[in-house]
């Protein structure tokens, strides 16, 4: 039995708030109205999906099943409803695209220019982020599109197209540090300066990890952790901070940042930007002609040219 969309409102409601009554404040119900409709998706579906507390709910098993599979359903209502108005000519075309900051920075401005020429009836709603949080919002149906250099393909997420390799991640610092001008750097060298770096758990922090373990050097100690590729650089220029950056993002002979020579090998790995997609999802007619131009522009390799300048 399909479920009903009044139902799947309910029920995202009460996981977002994390409590019956301010659920129904958010919906314009009652708690007891909000009760029933909720005891009524539990006979539905057969199982509970909410425990019980005194300072609120939490979501079972069951519910968390559900809650993945409710966001996408939302997300896919949303979507179908903003296509119809755009084919009427009430609304205009969108497209929710996730992207790491390298390919902010390298591959979204051509892509977005040409689009705004050829399809000005063409929104776009940009989250720049770790591949981390873009895998889940591209699961969870909150992304038509995401550009990354790797996302877990599987059940929930599908690669498109991927671009041709380039330089991965390398030690990064100012060219005004006390380390910039030194070569055959060791580990141990740069392990005691400070370090900005993403938080535990996501795979630029793992990539960082695995570099120190592999050859033997305990971690450096990371004095500020944050998501913010702005922050990072303001800490690396600014405060004689040392982070892990693809060389992309900082090369050319004005940049303020510099590549530190490590002596230690296989620093760098080659990698390469994909696109990626919602496994099974059905993209509109918007993010059919943004994957187009993300496509010809990851293919033409200009952006490689491009950011390096000279030499």
């Amino acid at each position: 039995m399909p479920l009903d969309s009044r139902l799947v409102t309910a029920f995202l409601a009460v996981a977002e708030q994390g409590s019956l009554s301010r659920a129904a404040q958010v919906l314009n119900l009652t708690q007891p109205a909000l009760t029933r409709t909720i005891k009524r998706l539990e006979a539905q579906v057969g199982a509970p999906l909410f425990e019980r507390h005194p300072a609120g709910m939490t979501l079972t098993a069951y519910g968390e099943v559900l809650l993945r599979r409710a966001r996408i359903l939302e997300s896919e209502t949303q979507t179908t409803i903003s296509e119809i108005r755009a084919l009427r000519g009430i609304g205009q075309g969108s497209v929710r695209l996730g992207i790491v900051s390298s390919a902010a920075e390298v591959l979204l401005p051509p892509v977005i220019a040409r689009m705004a020429a050829t399809f000005p009836e063409t929104v776009f709603s940009v989250t720049v982020g770790l591949e981390d949080e873009l895998a889940v919002r591209l699961v969870h149906g909150e992304l038509d599109l995401a550009v990354a250099f790797h996302l877990p393909e599987g059940q929930d997420i599908q690669c498109l197209v991927s671009g041709p390799s380039h330089d991965g991640c390398c030690f990064v610092s100012s060219r005004a540090h006390v380390l910039a001008a030194r070569a055959d750097l060791s580990l141990e060298d740069i392990r005691k300066e400070n370090w900005v770096l993403p938080p535990v758990g996501t795979s630029v922090r793992a990539q960082v990890t695995e570099v120190f373990a592999r050859n033997g050097s305990p971690e450096p100690v990371v004095r500020v952790e944050t998501q913010s590729l702005l922050a990072m650089k303001a800490l690396v220029e600014r405060a004689g901070f040392l982070t892990w950056l693809p060389p992309m993002l900082f090369e050319g002979d004005a940049a303020p940042f510099i590549a530190l020579d490590v002596r230690q090998a296989q620093l760098q790995s080659s990698r390469s930007f994909s696109i990626y997609c919602r496994a099974n999802s059905l993209l509109t007619v918007a993010a059919s002609r943004a994957l187009q131009q993300l496509r010809k522009e990851l293919e033409s390799g200009q952006h490689r040219a491009d950011i390096r300048g000279p030499g």
